[in-house]
């Protein structure tokens, strides 16, 4: 008699989140239908494809270069990440294991980025760029986007490493490991999936911004992935389905990336949320 209204709660959990699913793929798969209409069918408003084809993506690949926006996004985000990982990881580390003169007022101006208004900095980060000479390099996107995203990963890896058991720190210092070797192989494998999230997050901002490379690649010919889609999408405004292809070219890699890393993102979200 116990298992019937467990039955029942696992049905309605499965009811539940299969509609949840369906309410979350809905704009998707929208927006690919309406991508795979053709460029005049859906002029003035908005519909699904009447006549299904390949045709309407690829006249929008070709004529918005989106491969060239796609690369420089790459290129971006993946510096960006990479630059993000290999400093706020071992500094979150640092922050939650080891103590230091100043330790607290370090991460106080680690906190202190967080809450900086971003826009409101980047004129004057424009012209600091400039006078770098790296105004118009992918590099100027790269290292300012990089310094923001730090600050949020020493704050999450922090509270990473903080749920670390300390016996297994000292255990290891006990045993004469050095602080590099506890860090890379004691803590790092128990924080594997915050990383993962880290990565995820960063990725997320880096590729989806829009006013960042917009401000700091004034004038010069490397285009992001959203900067493609804005010129496209003002110099076809009535085109609905090329707007929509041009949409799904700069989201695909986003879902791609999020449906291959998504146990990861959840496990470590989940751990992440209960430290904090």
């Amino acid at each position: 008699m116990s298992s019937l209204p467990t039955s029942r709660s696992r049905v309605t959990s499965h009811f539940i989140l299969i509609l949840a699913s369906m309410v979350a793929a809905a704009p998707i798969v929208g927006v690919l239908l309406v991508a795979l209409d053709r460029p005049d069918a859906a002029v003035g408003g908005f519909g699904f494809a009447t006549h299904p084809s390949l045709t309407n993506i690829t006249q929008v690949w070709q004529q918005g270069n989106f491969a060239n926006g796609l690369s420089w996004s790459a290129i971006i985000t993946g510096a960006t990440v990479a630059i993000t990982t290999v400093l706020a990881v071992p500094a979150g580390y640092a922050f939650a294991t080891i103590g230091f003169p100043g330790r607290g007022f370090c991460f106080r101006l680690f906190l202190f980025g967080l809450l900086a208004p971003y826009a409101a900095l980047l004129i004057p980060l424009y012209f600091e760029m400039r006078k770098m000479s790296l105004a118009g390099t992918a590099w100027g996107v790269i290292l300012p986007s990089a310094a923001v995203s730090i600050a949020f990963g020493v704050f999450w890896m922090r509270a990473a490493f903080l749920g670390v058991p300390r016996p297994l720190i000292e255990a290891a210092r006990v045993d004469g490991a050095s602080t590099g070797r506890i860090f890379l192989r004691v803590a790092l494998p128990l924080v594997r999936s915050a990383v993962f999230v880290l990565i995820l997050l960063v990725f997320l901002w880096t590729w989806n911004s829009f006013m960042v490379p917009l401000v700091l690649l004034a004038g010069s010919d490397i285009q992001t992935a959203t900067m493609t889609m804005a010129g496209y999408q003002g110099g076809h405004v009535d085109d609905v389905p090329g707007t929509a292809a041009a949409a799904l070219f700069v989201c695909l890699p986003v879902i791609i990336v999020y449906v291959l890393t998504q146990r990861h993102f959840m496990r470590g979200t989940t751990e992440g949320g209960l430290k904090l």
